[in-house]
């Protein structure tokens, strides 16, 4: 299951101007963890807490889902996010090191 949230702000006559989005996925039908995944504020739209805004009316549709634990994963250079994570209560668990070698 996957549900996507948006925030939509004043666009022209024939369009609506999306400027955050994010998606709740329940990683199999067994789980009782939703994945909080996908996440994006236009830059001209960032330092306004629509990050955060859309974050938390994630994390409270997937409460009222039955979803026990939710889970977000973040690059370790967002510091913003990583900011946004903390206020709104998660907790830090594992750190992932990508490797990358050119060939």
């Amino acid at each position: 299951m996957t549900v996507e949230f948006r925030l939509v702000g004043d666009g022209d006559a024939d369009h609506e101007a999306i400027v955050g989005i994010g998606r709740v996925i329940r990683p199999d039908d067994y789980s009782s963890v939703a994945d909080i995944q996908d996440w994006g504020v236009r830059p001209e739209h960032r330092g306004r807490g629509l990050a955060a805004a859309l974050e938390a009316a994630s994390a409270t549709w997937a409460k009222q889902q039955g979803y026990a634990p939710i889970r977000i994963y973040n690059g370790q250079s967002n510091a913003g996010m990583l900011a946004v994570n903390d206020r709104l209560g998660f907790e830090r668990e594992h750190t992932q090191i990508e490797y990358l070698k050119t060939l």
